[in-house]
């Protein structure tokens, strides 16, 4: 089983300004339109998902600047006065604080690349924001790439090698962990012959404070 460290501190710090808008709409999968301090402006929001229960007008939002072409990148939707992390960029830098210095990370396995090579074990890191009533669910849009990366870490297993997939739940509220049937069937079936051949799958809760991604405990995965 891959070991889980629990930070002293936060898992990710984000240092530089940070400040809020209102999301206005979503002309395609990485452009956003925000208001900020009353003008319109476009915004990059580095997360392939839906996020349909985050991207209606009038939603706070959190960014921060940044040297793309648009100047800002949507980091976090508000939702029931807690931040929701949308920032797919920093997924690995999470995981890196809880599995620690010994995660080698961009490792390849035949054809295939993999976030991490922890104590022998391949890992693979997704990041979940989507939560209904106490069940955080992934994915929230079909993800090809997703699928692919199961088979792999289950051809990996059932070679003889060891293989994880660590689901991040970036938002509070969440006290069990479920594949996503409904929005990817196809993924939640790979993810459980992942789990059949082998392939150790872990969900863990965060809550982020508008600044700070913070670890709180180990989720339950439902079958």
């Amino acid at each position: 089983m891959v070991r889980i460290l629990r930070p002293e501190g936060p898992c990710f710090t984000y240092s530089g300004p940070l400040f809020q808008g209102r999301f206005i709409e979503r002309p395609n999968r990485f452009l956003t339109v925000v208001e900020v301090e009353g003008r319109k402006v476009t915004a990059h929001l580095h997360d392939p998902g839906r996020l349909q229960e985050f991207t209606i007008p009038g939603t706070p939002v959190l960014l921060r600047p940044h040297g793309g072409k648009t100047g800002l990148w949507l980091i976090a939707f508000q939702q029931g006065g807690e931040w929701a992390l949308t920032d797919s960029s920093v997924h690995r830098k999470i995981a890196e604080s809880l599995l620690g210095r010994e995660a080698r990370p961009e490792v390849k396995v035949g054809d295939s690349r993999f976030d991490f090579l922890v104590d022998g074990t391949v890992v693979e890191v997704k990041g979940c924001s989507l939560i209904q009533g106490d069940i955080a669910l992934f994915p929230d849009a079909p993800t090809e790439r997703g699928v692919r990366h199961l088979r792999g870490l289950r051809r990996i297993s059932e070679q003889g090698g060891r293989a994880a997939v660590l689901f991040l739940v970036l938002r509070s509220g969440a006290r069990f962990f479920m594949a996503n049937r409904e929005r990817d069937p196809a993924f939640s079936e790979a993810l459980r012959q992942a789990y059949d051949g082998g392939v150790e799958v872990r969900a863990l809760g965060f809550r982020f404070d508008g600044r700070s991604v913070i670890y709180r405990e180990e989720i339950q995965v439902l079958w």
